[in-house]
């Protein structure tokens, strides 16, 4: 039996996600990084992740939908947390391109004979300093928004790899 307590937590501890050390050997530097956590509804993904180290942490988003909507530096992506504070995350760049794997991720792409979608993709991000519980994700353009609630286990994650991060000097 507690072979089975052992195996059970190890198991638990290698599906969550972790912060790993990233060493640039280029410039001699070390900083930490997390794999993305990801967000999916019917036509669309949002991933987020952090980088950075310390007091220099990074939180970059990933906006893909299949839904088209209009492509400029405008494009916002916001992040709401639990004491309603926003955080609009910088514009770093767009894409729009064919993407049969990233749209068989949502609940659209396992409902549809498409074999290839058309995919918008925006990606921002912004340094932060400290950070909620995220709540909500939206999307603004000059023509709509999107808004997508965050999961509470996640936007938990979120946190704890936000507080561990900032710990490491």
């Amino acid at each position: 039996m507690k072979y089975l307590l052992y195996i059970f937590m190890f198991f638990l501890t290698s599906c969550a996600n972790k912060v790993y050390v990233v060493k640039d050997e280029f410039y001699g530097n070390t900083y930490y990084q997390t794999d993305y956590i990801t967000i999916q509804d019917w036509d669309t993904t949002v991933n987020l992740r952090l980088v950075g180290k310390g007091n220099n942490i990074v939180i970059e988003a990933q906006y893909i939908s299949s839904t088209a909507f209009s492509v400029t530096e405008n494009n916002k992506i916001i992040l709401k947390f639990d004491d309603n504070s926003l955080l609009t995350l910088d514009y770093i760049d767009s894409v729009k391109k064919l993407n049969k794997e990233e749209m068989y991720k949502t609940i659209k792409g396992l409902f549809t004979e498409d074999y290839y979608f058309d995919t918008y993709s925006v990606n921002a991000k912004q340094k932060v300093n400290n950070i909620g519980i995220l709540t909500d994700i939206r999307l603004e353009n000059s023509e709509t928004f999107k808004n997508m609630k965050f999961p509470k286990n996640k936007a938990t994650e979120l946190y704890n790899l936000f507080n561990e991060m900032k710990s490491y000097n």
